[in-house]
């Protein structure tokens, strides 16, 4: 057991370190990640696409779809996604799905679906007070991007901002002041 003891002019503070106790473990790190349009790769081949780097979007009929990988530390806890589109369309719209894999079998773990676009141009949509424990021993992650009813560019792909913490940032350490 140690002791770590910080001076002030109006109270003297002291915590006690013990080994394998939450006080020891290892700090907190908010980070977040961003899934650029650069990043989607296409399904097929045969799609008519435009992926620009700073959108992605795609003139072919029916449904489309993009991959790209979600790579973060195990143990990463993901804590909200916010998608990023452009959607000036009535009758085409634009799916995200965050999907964990383990070989062939995937199970989707976010979803996110722009049918009901607040207003034509640029959207945001969040996702937030998720708790998805990143397990890199088991799963890798991946977002399954897809556009529907498509013929024309009147939908983008922007980004995904993933926003995660390393670690347990929600540990509460005990204070106690000594006398």
């Amino acid at each position: 057991m140690e002791t770590l003891c910080r001076y002030s002019t109006l109270l003297i503070l002291c915590i006690l370190l013990i080994p394998g106790v939450a006080s020891s473990a290892e700090p907190c790190y908010r980070g977040v990640i961003t899934i650029p349009a650069a990043s989607m790769q296409p399904r097929f081949n045969t799609y008519s696409i435009n992926n620009v780097g700073g959108f992605l979007n795609s003139n072919s009929f029916g449904h489309v779809n993009f991959y790209a990988p979600l790579v973060l530390p195990n143990r990463a806890r993901i804590t909200k996604i916010v998608l990023d589109v452009y959607d000036n369309s009535t009758t085409a719209s634009i799916d995200v799905h965050l999907k964990r894999s383990s070989y062939a079998a995937a199970s989707t773990l976010v979803d996110f679906d722009t049918t009901a676009a607040a207003a034509p141009g640029d959207n945001r949509y969040t996702k937030g007070n998720l708790n998805i424990l990143i397990n890199n021993l088991n799963y890798s992650y991946f977002f399954d991007l897809h556009f529907w009813n498509v013929g024309s560019t009147s939908n983008r792909f922007y980004r995904l901002i993933v926003y995660f913490n390393l670690f347990d940032c929600g540990s509460v350490v005990t204070v106690t002041p000594m006398n």
